[in-house]
C-alpha cells in the first residue's frame, strides 16, 4: 500500500490474475492471502497509524516466488472455465504460478456494491464463487493425465508386465481418513 495524501491506496498490478495469491485488504471487509498472512510485516513499524514512527508511510515489501509472466499466462488459460493451475519448480518447490478462475480484481473490494455481489455469489454457488481458492481450498481428482506418470513411474522400476485389480474402493494414503477413489464407481477390475 501507498499513502495518497490522506487516502491509502492499495496496488495489485496482476490484479484477477493473482487475487488467490495477493488477496485483498479492506478496513471495512477484511483481509485474504498475502496481505491477512504478511499485514503486520506490511503495515509495520511504518503503520499509517503510527505517525510519528514513520510521517509518511509506505508498507514494507513481500518478495515471492511467482513469475509474474507465467502467473499471467497461467491465468489466460484458464480465463472463463472454472480451475486452478498450479506451477512448480521441482528442484527448489518454490510456486511459480497458482492462478485460479473465476476470479476478481483485488482492488473492487472496498466497492460495497461490488463486495456485496461477491458474498451473495459466494452464498448461492460456492463452486462457481470468484472468491473460492480452488488452487488451495478445492479437492480435485488428479485425473487421467496422472495416469502417464504413474505409467513411467512403473516401466522405470521394471514393473512393466504387472497386473493389478481395480476394485473401485480407492487408495487410502497412509495417515488420510479420505481415500482417492476413481470417478468411474465401480472399477475396472484387472489392469495391466
Amino acid at each position: 500500500y501507498r499513502l495518497d495524501g490522506q487516502r491509502i491506496v492499495r496496488d495489485y498490478p496482476l490484479r484477477d490474475s493473482a487475487t488467490n495469491v495477493t488477496g485483498y485488504a479492506d478496513f471495512i471487509y477484511g483481509s485474504a492471502g498475502f496481505e491477512r498472512g504478511y499485514s503486520d510485516y506490511l503495515t509495520k513499524p511504518a503503520s499509517t497509524y503510527n505517525r510519528f514512527v514513520s510521517p509518511a508511510p509506505v508498507g514494507r515489501d513481500v518478495t515471492s516466488t511467482i513469475d509474474v509472466d507465467l502467473q499471467r499466462e497461467a491465468y489466460a488459460q484458464l480465463k472463463g472455465r472454472r480451475g486452478a493451475v498450479v506451477l512448480l519448480s521441482v528442484p527448489t518447490n518454490e510456486v511459480l504460478a497458482m492462478a485460479t478462475s473465476p476470479s476478481f480484481d483485488p482492488a473492487l473490494v472496498g466497492d460495497e456494491t461490488r463486495w456485496k455481489k461477491l458474498n451473495e455469489d459466494a452464498v448461492k454457488a460456492p463452486e462457481l464463487s470468484p472468491m473460492t481458492d480452488r488452487a488451495l481450498k478445492t479437492y480435485y481428482l488428479p485425473g487421467s493425465t496422472f495416469k502417464v506418470l504413474v505409467a513411467v513411474a512403473a516401466m522405470e522400476h521394471g514393473l512393466a508386465g504387472e497386473r493389478f485389480t481395480c476394485s473401485g474402493g480407492g487408495f487410502l494414503a497412509p495417515q488420510s481418513g479420505r481415500p482417492i477413489l476413481d470417478d468411474s464407481g465401480g472399477g475396472h477390475g484387472q489392469i495391466g
